[in-house]
């Protein structure tokens, strides 16, 4: 499964009802602190549109959102959020989310990535750890995972566009088997 750009309305109530399917100990754990169904749908509306912000999912049919990152970026650094669903946990979504996140922002030019996470939050260090990202202890209970890209990646641009052609193909292979399935009722 590839991770596709996602910039539709009806792509964003498919990432707002992915976040409303998660438990909330996992929300917590996503963003440092309990978090309101009116808050997460304020965030996602909010960074929906913002320039600079980019969201990329993963999709187990076309209706059901199932991984998702938020990538945003400020002043040549970005920022990253991920989740998966627990049903799909340990597939390497996470790390597939994270770098078709990296290949967006350098064709940017962006070189520091960050992720903030709980201490606790031991998925996100091993994502981080799996792609070279150094992990430091910032606060209390609080970690950040770093990585400062050594150049410039001038093939960025062309690695997000075949990311862009790869996900659409697969994309497009996943619903036809998902339409099939519901015409001929088979089991999955």
């Amino acid at each position: 499964m590839i991770p596709q750009k996602v910039n539709l309305d009806y792509e964003k109530d498919l990432v707002i009802e992915h976040f409303k399917r998660m438990d909330k100990e996992d929300l917590r754990l996503r963003f440092g602190y309990q978090i309101t169904d009116f808050m997460l749908e304020k965030y996602i509306n909010e960074s929906w549109y913002k320039p600079h912000n980019q969201w990329f999912c993963v999709f187990e049919s076309p209706e059901k959102v199932i991984a998702t990152v938020h990538v945003s970026f400020n002043d040549g650094e970005a920022e990253m959020g991920c989740t998966v669903e627990e049903d799909y946990r340990n597939m390497g979504l996470g790390s597939a989310l994270f770098r078709r996140g990296a290949t967006w922002v350098g064709t940017y030019g962006v070189r520091k990535i960050y992720m903030h996470c709980l201490s606790e939050n031991e998925a996100i260090q091993k994502i981080a750890k799996k792609n070279s990202m150094t992990v430091v202890t910032i606060g209390q209970g609080e970690k950040e995972a770093q990585i400062t890209l050594p150049y410039v990646d001038f093939t960025a641009p062309y690695r997000d566009a075949a990311y862009d052609r790869f996900a659409v193909f697969d994309t497009m292979c996943r619903n036809q088997r998902w339409v099939y399935e519901r015409i001929f009722n088979l089991e999955r």
